[in-house]
């Protein structure tokens, strides 16, 4: 019922603004829905906010290993590893348009490690990459800013993550912008809703179970 009405919202002809605070909605659908499945790490969002997507959150299009994948964009802005730069720079597409087929053609560490030599120190800065922290990090400026990270690039009319050519705002250099879609947000919260349903059958366990309704509001 709550998806329906967040895809009322979507229909609507709200402002362009109004997307951040629709992903906002579907993102507290998100952390409830993995505080249902994993209680027990107590103040562990993020733990719980990656573990639940990894595990439920994927379907067809946006196949589970994807959350795996390493932002190549996002790999080269961000690392200040010599070694990833340059194999950021070697591997960044250099289109002019938006292509959804990119993400496909990314790939994990595992399979980085095949062709290119990694120390423990590489594989951590590497996991900081990957679509599920990513999608954690982006989780968390929208919470707590209000806004998207980056210089994003709405694109409402498509339901699966994409790179976005646009120039750096200051530097007026072109930039590869990683987008989520409003739409994705709605298949993560469904598709996560199906397949923890599965579990909750399976172990016989209750979602509510997972909630404190005491009067408490401290209780730890």
């Amino acid at each position: 019922e709550a998806i329906k009405k967040l895809d009322k919202l979507k229909e609507s002809d709200a402002d362009e603004t109004f997307s951040v605070f629709r992903k906002i909605l579907y993102c507290t659908m998100l952390d409830t829905l993995a505080k249902a499945v994993y209680p027990n790490l107590k103040n562990k969002s993020k733990a719980r906010f990656i573990n639940f997507i990894e595990k439920y959150c994927f379907d067809t299009t946006w196949e589970e290993d994807y959350w795996k994948k390493i932002s190549i964009p996002q790999l080269l802005y961000g690392t200040e590893i010599k070694k990833l730069t340059e194999y950021a720079k070697k591997n960044i597409c250099t289109s002019n348009g938006s292509d959804c087929d990119e993400i496909k053609r990314e790939r994990t560490i595992l399979e980085i490690e095949s062709t290119l030599k990694l120390s423990d120190d590489d594989k951590k800065e590497l996991m900081n990459f990957t679509h599920s922290n990513l999608l954690y990090k982006y989780r968390c400026t929208l919470i707590h800013e209000m806004k998207e990270p980056g210089h994003p690039w709405d694109c409402d009319k498509d339901d699966y993550p994409l790179y976005f050519p646009a120039p750096h705002i200051r530097t007026e250099e072109d930039t590869r912008e990683l987008v989520y879609p409003v739409g994705f947000f709605a298949i993560l919260c469904d598709t996560g809703i199906k397949n923890s349903k599965e579990y909750f059958i399976e172990n016989k366990k209750f979602p509510y179970d997972s909630f404190d309704f005491g009067n408490s509001w401290c209780k730890r």
